[in-house]
């Protein structure tokens, strides 16, 4: 735990002052693929540095402690099938730290079948830079994987989507400039699904949708990536990936790669990361990462059709000669598209 020895007590008493609210369970989920989870959020506090996640058997007594930063989600995982927890959040700045939260409990379920996969699909119209907008899905996610992409013309200077608070019905997005004017009243694609491992006999599509902590921030020359493991096996996986939220004041986006960094993720390796490209300061905070990974082709996931494929290595700069064009066949009626970046041929991403 992170101890202070030089505060004021009454600065902390003020600074704090509006910490009493709950902290709030989204929902239990309990995987067949791994041990219980569970997902919680709880209201921001002026002037907090990060919050501390405490969690234990017994009521006001914890024995583990996560310091999960500027977040107001986390998923504990790990936790033991069939049992009673308590939960609490202290907040923390560079004068000290707050005092506990009110307590809540939950008890994690057993070990259930996988359910069938969730989807939203959508535009969200007239994303700015100056604030964020919520945007509200048709269905309640218990850790959602939300997927985005900005739609502009190559009249228009390069935008970076920006996703945060992911959980139950919503999210948040913000485009911010990668280089040049601020970008206004853009229209972002999304696609949004619930984290879990899907196979074919069982929900009727080959996809597994995961979130991690990334720690390693690519930048122009140096390509690294984390090392990620397939749960399904599959021939020619296609990879979407989001930075999914906003601990860093700067941006980062997803990429992802196979055995070497012009390739794309293959049938036995898959490395994704977050990259600064060509930022000249490109230290970075950790990120929340989601991504996607479905077999490629045609399919319906709960009535949504879908297209998925890696599309041919034409795609070069915005100052080359955008815009570069994918063909899409077999959907008839295109409602929305989402697209990230998989291998680089060059360094400066």
């Amino acid at each position: 735990m992170k101890m202070f020895t030089n505060f004021s007590p009454r600065a902390l008493i003020c600074l704090f002052a509006s910490f009493i609210l709950a902290l709030m369970v989204i929902s239990p989920v309990c995987l067949t693929t791994h041990a219980a989870d569970l997902t919680l959020a709880w209201d921001s506090v002026n002037n907090a540095s990060g919050y501390m996640l405490f969690y234990g058997f017994e009521s006001n007594s914890y024995d583990s402690m996560i310091d999960v930063g500027p977040q107001l989600k986390y998923k504990v995982t790990g936790l033991e099938d069939n049992q009673l927890y308590y939960f609490a959040v202290k907040a923390w700045n560079e004068y000290g730290e707050s005092d506990y939260s009110q307590e809540i409990s939950s008890k994690t379920g057993p070990e259930e079948p996988d359910q069938p996969p969730i989807i939203d699909v959508g535009i969200a119209k007239g994303v700015n830079n100056s604030d964020w907008k919520v945007v509200t899905l048709s269905q309640s996610y218990v850790s959602p994987v939300v997927i985005a992409t900005a739609n502009y013309d190559n009249t228009s200077d390069p935008a970076v989507v920006r996703i945060q608070n992911a959980y139950g019905n919503t999210f948040e997005v913000m485009v911010t400039s990668a280089g040049g004017a601020d970008p206004v009243n853009v229209d972002v694609h999304y696609m949004v699904v619930e984290e879990g491992v899907y196979t074919e006999a069982v929900d009727g599509v080959k996809m597994e949708a995961v979130i991690y902590d990334s720690t390693v921030t690519d930048d122009n020359n140096s390509w690294v990536g984390e090392a990620q493991t397939f749960s399904n096996s599959y021939t020619s996986p296609v990879v979407l990936g989001q930075v999914m939220s906003c601990n860093d004041s700067n941006f980062s986006s997803f990429w992802s790669q196979g055995d070497a960094r012009a390739n794309p993720p293959s049938a036995t390796t898959l490395v994704t990361g977050k990259s600064a490209a060509e930022d000249p300061s490109p230290a970075r905070a950790n990120e929340i990462v989601g991504y996607v990974v479905i077999e490629a082709g045609k399919g319906t996931i709960n009535d949504v059709e879908y297209v998925a494929a890696v599309g041919a290595d034409t795609v070069m700069g915005v100052n080359d000669a955008p815009p570069y064009n994918y063909t899409i066949n077999g959907l008839t009626n295109v409602t929305s598209a989402v697209a990230t970046i998989t291998a680089m041929d060059g360094n400066n991403g």
